[in-house]
């Protein structure tokens, strides 16, 4: 709630941005773990992660550059379900896992930047590295997803991003972070963040 109001009050005072909590030459390493878009529209899915890691490098007072590295795993457990919910597409018996890493290179763009709060918009692009298996009833048969339009494995090997992240600074150095947005890192990811230097 309090990263809602914070957005709203910037952009009603035309993104005003302050120099206090993060500063040119600053670093930051952070960590978290995020819940994924898919958890949302297919059913019988079980994910590990995103868990992900990322260090940023504050290259000017109101933005900084980074990078970013994260991993989920997926798993799809069907017993002759239709997909989305047409009967004459059914998925048949099968297990299938899908293990991804993703790096990107990313830039923040601070939003609001001041005492112990700051609020950024990040904008990144990068490679995913997709391995997966599948489990299924008949041995001849093939992929399940492929033909069946799962959007899934489209973008592959394209790994992007769009968010809007807060930081919260309980000490100098150390602090919590939420995040939301598409892309790498889910739908929601929260972790630590830790800044290096001051």
């Amino acid at each position: 709630m309090r990263f809602i109001i914070v957005l709203l009050v910037v952009v009603f005072n035309n993104y005003t941005c302050h120099s206090q909590t993060v500063t040119k030459g600053n670093i930051h390493f952070s960590t978290y773990y995020g819940i994924p878009l898919t958890q949302l529209y297919i059913t019988g899915i079980s994910s590990n992660g995103p868990i992900g890691a990322r260090i940023e490098y504050c290259n000017k007072e109101k933005s900084s550059i980074g990078l970013e590295y994260s991993y989920k795993n997926q798993v799809i457990n069907s017993i002759n379900k239709p997909m989305f919910g047409n009967p004459e597409n059914q998925w048949g018996n099968f297990t299938y896992t899908r293990m991804v890493h993703s790096i990107t290179i990313h830039k923040n763009y601070f939003l609001y930047n001041e005492n112990s709060l700051n609020v950024t918009f990040t904008a990144g692009v990068g490679y995913n590295f997709i391995s997966k298996s599948y489990t299924l009833e008949d041995e001849d048969d093939s992929d399940p997803f492929v033909g069946r339009g799962l959007f899934v494995d489209v973008l592959q090997p394209i790994a992007v991003k769009l968010r809007f992240t807060s930081n919260y600074y309980f000490t100098k150095n150390f602090g919590a972070s939420l995040s939301i947005g598409v892309g790498q890192g889910g739908l929601v990811n929260g972790g630590l963040v830790y800044k290096l230097n001051n």
